[in-house]
């Protein structure tokens, strides 16, 4: 496990080159309009939110997020960016060991994980 938190540790800011590629943009905006009505207005406990490109997409209609990571390095880059609606916190937590991420949610997001 620690050498693979190393490797996403190390590629932090590499993460969302994957969401600009051309040939993606069509899948990505039609998993946009579906996750949206998904989760309005509701608690999500998103697992393992990366950079929180995700987070971004969520936050435009659930009530509240709490992204959550394993490495710092990514939450950093991610609490850097800017959310719709939603209240959004990050936590630093094992997608292993939810049973530590504290608060009570009604739904559950893994992107790509």
């Amino acid at each position: 496990m620690t050498e693979l938190a190393e490797y996403y540790r190390e590629r932090a800011a590499e993460y969302d080159a994957v969401y600009a590629k051309p040939e993606r943009q069509q899948d990505l905006a039609r998993l946009h309009g579906l996750l949206s009505p998904l989760v309005a207005g509701q608690r999500v406990l998103e697992i393992a939110a990366g950079t929180a490109y995700w987070t971004r997409v969520l936050s435009g209609s659930a009530a509240a997020i709490t992204a959550t990571d394993l490495n710092a390095e990514t939450l950093e880059l991610a609490r850097a960016r800017e959310y719709g609606g939603a209240a959004v916190t990050f936590r630093l937590a094992d997608a292993y060991a939810l049973d530590q991420v504290p608060g009570e949610f009604d739904a559950a997001f893994v992107g790509f994980f």
